[in-house]
């Protein structure tokens, strides 16, 4: 009854480990999956950033012309210092602007990355989990059978297996009925 106790443990042991594994090994998965979205999320940060800059910079553009057809036909000379003023803040304006976007979008790119470079981490780390789990599961394993090979006995020759197997008897041998019988 001992033994199967025994073997009980030892599997109850290893199903453990392998649960461990393979529990890290999703962990480990989804970590991944975590940090190529965090890559691609990144790629799509720095690509809007790109589009919302020309966006800007095609939406300033009409503004401008729009602002010069104005001061045109209200009869504005468009060369007189005055206008050339106004264009020149209304475009500086649109470069800050444009620098303050395309800063913003590289930041969350920067932000994205670093997300996907912890995932990956996260990922070594969980497969690294998963191989040590098994290592301990195979060590705990050794460790039970060991010791329970030592309590139930006979495995290694205890003497309490010696018991259990009678020895055959030797045989004996007739001797005889003294000196001068028979032999």
């Amino acid at each position: 009854m001992q033994a199967v106790g025994l073997a009980v443990s030892m599997i109850g042991t290893g199903v453990g480990a392998m649960a461990s594994f393979q529990q890290s090994q999703y962990q480990a998965a989804v970590a991944k999956a975590n940090a190529q979205v965090a890559k691609n999320n990144a790629e799509q940060a720095r690509q809007r950033g790109n589009e919302d800059i020309q966006d800007m910079g095609e939406e300033q553009a009409g503004l401008l012309g729009e602002q010069m057809s104005r001061a045109a036909g209200s009869g504005l000379d468009i060369s007189s210092p005055s206008i050339i003023q106004s264009r020149a803040r209304a475009r500086d304006i649109g470069v800050e602007d444009a620098r303050r976007r395309i800063t913003a979008s590289r930041q969350l790119g920067a932000n994205y990355d670093t997300q996907a470079n912890v995932e990956k981490s996260n990922a070594s780390a969980y497969k690294s989990a998963g191989t040590f789990a098994l290592i301990s599961g195979g060590l705990e394993m050794a460790t039970t059978f060991i010791g329970g090979a030592q309590s139930v006995g006979g495995l290694f020759g205890s003497p309490s297996a010696q018991m259990a197997v009678k020895p055959v008897p030797k045989p004996t041998y007739f001797t005889g009925f003294g000196t001068g019988g028979i032999y």
